[in-house]
């Protein structure tokens, strides 16, 4: 994954990852499947809400000061 700048002023895009529980706790991924969480979390539905915090990491590197975004998307199975 990689979050982007204004095209129009930086061409950098930073990479970055997302983790279960911390900078350097288990990756999220896309390895889930309609029978199997991969790497995703299992959880038990309460019916009520469930907040599941996420962590980003980005590398330390030298990129343009600017105000980067992205979209993620959540994929929820039941």
């Amino acid at each position: 994954m990689s979050s982007v700048a204004n095209a129009a002023t930086n061409s950098d895009k930073v990479p970055y990852q997302l983790n279960q529980t911390s900078a350097t706790g288990p990756v999220w991924g896309n390895t889930a499947t309609t029978t199997s969480v991969g790497n995703g979390v299992a959880s038990i539905g309460t019916g009520q809400g469930q907040n599941f915090t996420v962590y980003a990491t980005a590398p330390s590197a030298n990129f343009t000061p600017d105000d980067y975004a992205d979209t993620v998307t959540v994929n929820v199975n039941y």
